[in-house]
């Protein structure tokens, strides 16, 4: 894969594939799972953003074994009191298994697997859904960013005004502040194109944002 490629790349399998080969970090692997099953969308419901939460707790390996087994066990509470009110043992059967599916994510030790899981089944919904230009390809971009033309970060940029929007921004998964990220890292003397035109750039962001991650020191 070429530079151009990545770039104009929409095939998420020939992407990971390229990721793995030059060894991709497993916490941003990790994330990019978690991004491509749940996207930006705030309108998530609760089993939803628990299971966000996990995959993205287990990337920044936040979480114990005992921590995580009981976020599990919180996810399967939820959703058998959910399953009561579908009528259709069929439908929740469905559910029942795409659940296990992703709660098995969290346990593996393969990031990789993860993704590779992320991209079979995702690219097969949105084939089936729609015939609009899938977000997956833009996560890998946003996470891994341009793998043929690493950033050189100074630690002057890292002031504590921009360390304080990207980490607000981190917590929050809010990613509305890119730009003030961008004039924050201009005032520090960052004078990297790269780097300020992917804040002001459209976006979508996600946890694990390539930018994001060079301000906040996470690998």
């Amino acid at each position: 894969m070429t530079e151009q490629d990545w770039l104009a790349c929409d095939d998420p399998e020939a992407m990971l594939e390229f990721v793995r080969n030059r060894g991709g970090s497993n916490r941003r692997l990790r994330l990019w799972t978690a991004a491509a099953r749940f996207g930006t969308a705030a309108a998530l419901g609760p089993l939803d953003h628990m299971m966000r939460a996990l995959l993205e707790s287990v990337a920044d390996e936040c979480l114990s074994a005992p921590e995580i087994d009981r976020v599990k066990a919180d996810c399967w509470a939820y959703f058998n009191e959910r399953a009561l009110s579908i009528a259709d043992p069929i439908v929740v059967g469905i559910y029942r298994s795409e659940l296990q599916a992703q709660l098995e994510l969290a346990n593996s030790q393969d990031a990789y697997h993860c993704a590779a899981w992320a991209v079979l089944r995702l690219t097969n919904q949105f084939e089936a859904a729609t015939s609009e230009s899938q977000p997956l390809p833009h996560y890998f971009r946003d996470i891994f960013g341009n793998p043929f033309r690493p950033v050189a970060f100074f630690p002057e940029w890292r002031t504590s005004a921009a360390v304080a929007v990207a980490g607000g921004m981190y917590e929050s998964r809010n990613f509305d502040a890119m730009p003030i990220l961008a004039d924050a890292l201009q005032d520090a003397g960052c004078d990297s194109d790269d780097v300020l035109e992917h804040c002001r750039g459209p976006g979508p962001h996600v946890r694990g944002c390539w930018v994001v991650d060079l301000v906040l020191e996470k690998a």
